[in-house]
């Protein structure tokens, strides 16, 4: 189920949760934080791997599926919606697949969440979930569980699955367990970051800004102002001078001995030294166009004019001089 990032703005969902935790090696509570408050959230872009897990989800839930009926599960999968917290209505999930049904004898729920990964990922996966995966699941555990203990039903017995597919070939999956205290503990870190930075659109405490969180509390800069700063700033601005002369040094240095290794090479594709190869040289054709030209040529046309309008942005560039 896809959400417009306007929608993603009024709630935290299981993607969101190992951000809030700090558990995300991609993403921080500060980028979750951004994408909840801008005022104009940016379109989420799919890539090439978040496309193929999401085609690839059913066959890989297929597989784990087959595999319990192996072993004498008599379960049927329900149709999963987007469901929410009772009470907290900025608390919502939506898990992979949801099955229902007995074993033993005994009414049984599984909760499945499905994950694509490359092999170069494989070592997070050896014995079980990364923890910024376990967390998602623990989220979707924590909201299934919530709604029960509102009806004043008993949590029937839960089993809590994840099943990966690793570099396109090798299929995994592993049962996790997730208590109430896992429950507690998500769903306490993220209504205090609701709560306490969302709702008063406070950003949390971080400890070295980016790129990120300056374009978000400073978007513009106010002309002719001034701020005075201490001795550490002031420290500071002289090292990083310091490393931009040096850096602007060496890259002078890299293209005149780039360009002296080329006029020894000539046009040979390599260079060796006692039989070891230690340069490469090649060539490649870079296409590019001249869009001034085209411009001038259909100056006349308001459709194209109109059309090259429409996708023509600005962007306010900040530099540091």
């Amino acid at each position: 189920m896809d959400f417009t990032p306007e929608e993603r703005q009024h709630y935290i969902g299981g993607s969101d949760v190992s951000a809030v935790m700090g558990l995300n090696p991609w993403k921080t509570i500060n980028d979750v934080f951004i994408e909840k408050v801008d005022e104009n959230p940016k379109p989420f872009r799919e890539n090439e791997a978040m496309y193929w897990g999401k085609n690839l989800e059913e066959a890989i839930a297929d597989r784990w599926f087959s595999d319990r009926l192996k072993d004498n599960y008599n379960i049927e999968r329900s149709q999963v919606i987007s469901t929410g917290h009772p009470t907290k209505d900025y608390v919502r999930g939506h898990p992979d697949a949801i099955y229902k049904g007995w074993r033993n004898e005994k009414p049984i729920t599984c909760l499945l969440e499905v994950k694509t990964t490359d092999s170069r990922n494989a070592s997070n996966w050896t014995h079980t979930a990364p923890p910024y995966y376990f967390v998602q699941l623990a989220w979707y555990a924590m909201i299934n569980a919530r709604n029960y203990e509102h009806r004043g039903e008993p949590l029937p017995d839960t089993e809590y699955w994840f099943a990966v597919l690793i570099g396109g070939n090798n299929y995994k999956e592993f049962q996790v367990d997730i208590d109430s205290s896992d429950m507690d503990l998500v769903e306490s870190k993220a209504t205090k970051f609701w709560e306490s930075n969302v709702q008063k659109k406070l950003m949390p405490e971080y400890d070295e800004p980016d790129e990120k969180i300056n374009s978000f509390l400073h978007p513009y800069v106010s002309k002719d102002k001034i701020v005075d700063c201490d001795q550490f700033v002031n420290d500071y601005v002289s090292e990083f001078r310091g490393i931009k002369s040096a850096i602007k040094n060496l890259q002078t240095k890299e293209k005149k001995m780039k360009e002296f290794i080329k006029n020894k090479m000539g046009d040979s594709q390599f260079l060796m030294f006692e039989n070891e190869k230690i340069a490469t040289q090649s060539e490649y054709c870079k296409t590019s166009t001249d869009w001034e030209e085209v411009a001038k040529n259909y100056m006349g046309d308001s459709e194209f004019y109109n059309h090259v309008k429409q996708h023509t942005k600005a962007i306010t560039i900040k530099s540091l001089r």
